[in-house]
């Protein structure tokens, strides 16, 4: 069998497990056909060529099972890229501040709403809103004075809604740097009564320009996943050069092993840069042994995302 042939065959054959799926979530199985269509297409991911995945992927979307899901507002609004790009801060909201699930629909688009908002991704990013807030929330606790912090690709900055040191009087500043002006009046209206400061900026304005410093934390949610390694590492040593002696940088990223690549990939048109623990680590390697004093690292229980911590030598 000659390649086309073969690739081909594998997109028929996955076109048929969709055609299961479908029908199970027209007739009410929801939560089970979700369940196997995120296995389904993780499977599919993982075993295929990228041209396979490509040809797959393709197939899937001209599948009637898309546009069942995206009645999921989520969903839709990934897909679409209303801001150009998919994940965008105010697609998050639909997890960072869910609704509860009481007040949401009970058909067919409700549950498929619930589900994807209370997933494997949707508690990654729920996980990882939190780490950052405690974290920051402990290191004002045990500091003699307030603190000064920039948060690198802010997105809507949904975090600082988990930061008692905010409301406490810990954060002398905290800088939300973003290229999204959009995110940035979002900010500016939502915390116009704390101690934040939005500021517009690039990340390549950030790597090649000293815009910040005497931080005593940096921190970046959600922007490694957009940058390829080589980017990622420049902007690493940027974050950490903002850093006074004995602050500390921290980084998120989504691993390889999240469950939901396949289905973000096929049905939300998100791509994703997830990295192994050991790339994650590669990104600080190039800091010299001595810059740094200590250093540890957080998974979420389901190992779908990581987070570094580094201190910079006091």
């Amino acid at each position: 069998m000659n390649p086309r042939d073969a690739t081909l065959q594998g997109v028929m054959s996955h076109v048929a497990l969709l055609d299961g799926i479908y029908n199970e979530m027209r007739s009410g199985s929801v939560e089970l056909g979700l369940d196997r269509l995120r296995a389904t297409l993780a499977d599919a991911r993982r075993r295929a060529s990228p041209e396979e995945w490509s040809a797959l992927i393709q197939g899937a979307r001209a599948h009637p099972l898309r546009e069942v899901l995206h009645q999921d507002p989520f969903m839709q609004r990934c897909y679409a890229r209303p801001r150009g790009y998919p994940g965008d801060p105010s697609a998050l909201d639909f997890v960072l501040r869910a609704r509860t699930v009481s007040s949401l629909p009970r058909d067919r688009v409700g549950q498929i709403h619930v589900l994807m908002t209370t997933g494997p991704l949707a508690n990654a990013l729920r996980f990882r809103r939190d780490c950052l807030a405690r974290t920051v929330d402990d290191i004002a606790k045990n500091s003699a004075r307030p603190l000064q912090v920039l948060a690198a690709g802010a997105g809507h900055l949904r975090e600082i809604e988990r930061m008692r040191s905010v409301v406490e009087g810990r954060i002398a500043r905290l800088v939300a740097y973003e290229s999204d002006d959009a995110c940035l009046d979002t900010i500016r209206r939502d915390y116009a009564h704390l101690p934040v400061l939005a500021r517009q900026g690039t990340v390549q304005q950030l790597v090649e320009q000293p815009l910040f410093e005497d931080m005593d934390i940096a921190y970046c949610a959600g922007l490694l996943e957009t940058l390829g390694q080589a980017q990622a590492a420049g902007l690493v040593r940027a974050l950490f050069r903002t850093l006074r002696p004995g602050g500390t940088l921290l980084l998120a990223n989504f691993l390889r092993t999240l469950p939901d690549l396949g289905l973000l990939e096929t049905f939300m048109d998100w791509r994703m840069v997830v990295r192994t623990e050991g790339e994650l680590f590669d990104l600080v390697k190039p800091l010299a042994e001595d810059s740094t004093a200590a250093w540890t690292y957080n998974a979420d229980p389901d190992s779908t995302i990581g987070i570094l911590r580094l201190t910079r030598r006091g």
